[in-house]
């Protein structure tokens, strides 16, 4: 049984050919972003600040590629 399992199974090699990942955002846009999420927590007196952490993450998330996809 253990050599059926062993001849079924693949190792995965990344190849040269394939995209690594990285992150593609700018250090503007995430001051930015952050200066955003800043301004909005003050002026509302800290209700909003968990929608600021959320935006900024979701800046982090969208500009993130793994393995070159999006």
């Amino acid at each position: 049984m253990s050599d059926l399992v062993a001849a079924n199974t693949t190792v995965y090699a990344p190849t040269q050919t394939e995209e690594t990942s990285h992150f593609d955002g700018g250090l503007l846009q995430y001051i930015g972003w952050s200066i955003l999420g800043g301004l909005v927590t003050v002026l509302t007196f800290g209700i909003c600040y968990p929608w600021a952490i959320t935006m900024i993450l979701g800046w982090k998330a969208r500009h993130k590629l793994l393995m070159g996809e999006d």
